[in-house]
């Protein structure tokens, strides 16, 4: 235990009942021995003078016999009073002489001194009559002297008992009274630090209890003793607040383990439902999940009428959903009529089961919708391969088969020595053509690209187009073309190939110019004619390709923006702001 004994309710127990009680006996003691001191004292006081008084007379009546013989001197008066004085036991005798010297005493050595007063002073007058006091020296009493005149001569007899107050106080039945007070003293300390000991042993053991259950010590009981007090009430009263603390530990521990079973079901569902996409094998994970719970005892999940989404899925719920037991469940898959039927056991907790049911279903809903929305991905994704091979098709082969029909139209009318090279060029269109139409069908970027950055291969089409009967060309381009990403490179391309073979087939123009300007605000492609121009609201524009070109724009998060009217020849401008040019430039990379 820590700290001093002193500190223990026992012994501050003891010390404020027995520290009051010895001091009552010991007050009671000193009461005795101040009465057998004063007892003994007035005892003393009274017999000395007594025997004082009866020595005085023999002294008398040896002084009138000793007249009557003859008038002796003093010498011999003295020496006849001397001889019948005779010292009782514990007192010393003295005759003293008118001068107040003591003329005889029974210790010789005191001869001559003064008789009651000794080294000090007495605390009162001696009285001139027989009488008795106590002689004090330094203001102790040391001393009872008695005196007692000689007849009616101016001689006494005096009388002397030494006196100590502590020895007097314990003479007698002063020592008969110490012994007991001090055995009563003793036998009440005793018998007081027993019953608190008594009276504490169980309050210690419920303080060695209450370490243990801090513990966790749930198992060891409290002796209850059988005091009938408060004391035994207390150990009662701790003894069921130990148990019900045990239950309740018991029940703590019961719902962390089913607590921890349904998080490790929850998560294990999660996790087996992330590998898959299919609807069946998520409904079948769900329930093999909840059916391993101790309060479920069947469960199963169902659309209400056919869902193309959700394929595999049984469309009527099972015949036992109609009883009080089970409970329906909306999964969270939107516009969607998936539901979970669960039914419950009669045992177990229905707020704990209902808790666990929703999670899953929590889970269950997302994995479902995630699987409607992986179909909804493929379906879109296929969408839009179509359309890209729709693009390529539209920009690689139909621009090159619009090459050779130009070539070979132009061949026809064409001279004989420059018939050749109108055939030549046509079978370059054609195989290029045929390249390109490879690389579509593999999803690759322009193969033109491949070798050369894309400044150049917008200035080979350009020299291309003019050598090829189109109308005037000239490309100029500012900024680093190497710097600009791939995906972006070859849209842009793309887009300027698509621009170029519209120039050629409706423009009618006599001159087109394009530009490629790559600077901090980003990359922007101008291809720009004198032609014909047209009416952008009236006119089919997808006959001028421009919904690729607008599509292209917007798959490298740029912005097309055309300017054209009729006589005015046309402008395209294709806008990629640099952010979006580095948001592709960090895909690609």
């Amino acid at each position: 235990m820590r700290g001093p004994r002193f500190r223990t309710i026992a012994s501050q127990i003891t010390v404020l009942t027995a520290v009051p009680v010895t001091l009552v006996l010991l007050a009671v003691a000193a009461l005795s021995l101040y009465s057998n001191q004063r007892t003994r004292l007035d005892g003393h006081l009274r017999g000395d003078a007594e025997i004082a008084t009866l020595l005085a007379v023999s002294a008398r009546e040896v002084v009138e016999a000793a007249s009557g013989e003859s008038a002796a001197d003093d010498e011999v008066w003295q020496a006849l009073v001397s001889r019948s004085l005779t010292a009782p036991v514990g007192l010393e005798v003295a005759l003293v002489d008118p001068a107040g010297l003591v003329a005889y005493h029974s210790d010789p050595e005191r001869i001559g001194e003064g008789m009651g007063t000794g080294d000090g002073e007495s605390t009162e007058p001696f009285p001139a009559t027989a009488g008795s006091m106590v002689r004090t020296a330094s203001g102790l009493p040391t001393a009872i002297v008695a005196r007692a005149p000689v007849g009616t001569s101016d001689w006494m007899v005096a009388t002397e008992r030494s006196w100590n107050p502590w020895i007097e106080a314990f003479s007698g039945f002063g020592g008969l009274v110490v012994v007991p007070v001090f055995v009563a003293a003793l036998l009440s300390v005793s018998l007081i630090g027993l019953s608190t000991v008594r009276i504490t042993r169980s309050v210690r053991q419920l303080l060695a209890r209450a370490r243990r259950i801090s513990e966790g010590d749930f198992r060891s009981i409290v002796p209850i003793a059988r005091t009938g007090d408060e004391i035994e009430e207390l150990a009662v009263q701790f003894d069921s607040m130990a148990r019900q603390l045990e239950s309740l530990y018991e029940s703590l521990e019961q719902r962390v383990a089913d607590r921890t079973s349904e998080v490790l079901s929850v998560l294990n569902l999660a996790r087996a439902v992330s590998q898959t996409f299919e609807p069946a094998e998520i409904a079948r994970i769900t329930c093999e999940q909840l059916r391993s719970h101790s309060g479920v005892a069947d469960a199963e999940v169902w659309v209400e009428g056919r869902d193309a989404r959700l394929p595999g899925l049984p469309s009527e719920p099972p015949e036992w959903t109609v009883r009080e037991e089970a409970r329906i469940f909306r999964l969270g898959v939107r516009e969607s009529t998936a539901r979970l039927g669960v039914l419950s056991r009669t045992t177990g907790s229905e707020e704990d089961v209902l808790r666990f049911v929703e999670a899953v279903a929590a889970q269950a809903g997302v994995a479902l919708h995630n699987a409607v929305l992986y179909r909804q991905a493929q379906a879109t994704a296929a969408t839009e391969e179509r359309n890209r091979l729709a693009r390529e098709i539209h920009d690689t082969i139909s621009q090159s088969i619009v090459g050779v029909i130009v070539q070979l139209e132009a061949l026809r009318a064409a001279k004989e020595d420059v018939r050749q090279e109108r055939l030549d060029r046509a079978l370059e269109l054609a195989r290029g053509g045929l390249s390109e139409a490879r690389r579509s069908v593999q999803g690759l970027r322009a193969s033109i690209l491949d070798s050369q950055p894309l400044d150049r291969a917008i200035a080979a089409d350009v020299i291309r187009l003019e050598k090829g009967g189109g109308p005037r060309a000239r490309f100029g381009s500012s900024g680093d073309a190497a710097q600009i990403p791939p995906g972006t490179a070859s849209e842009l391309y793309r887009i300027a190939e698509a621009a170029l073979v519209n120039v050629q087939r409706h423009a009618h123009a006599s001159n087109v110019l394009v530009n490629l300007i790559i600077d901090s605000e980003g990359i922007r492609l101008v291809i720009e004619d004198d032609g014909v121009g047209f009416d952008a609201g009236a006119q089919n524009v997808a006959g001028h390709g421009l919904i690729g070109i607008r599509e292209r724009a917007a798959n490298i998060g740029g912005e097309l923006v055309l300017e054209t009217e009729p006589g005015e020849g046309t402008r395209v401008q294709v806008i990629v702001p640099d952010a979006a040019a580095e948001h592709e430039l960090e895909r690609s990379t």
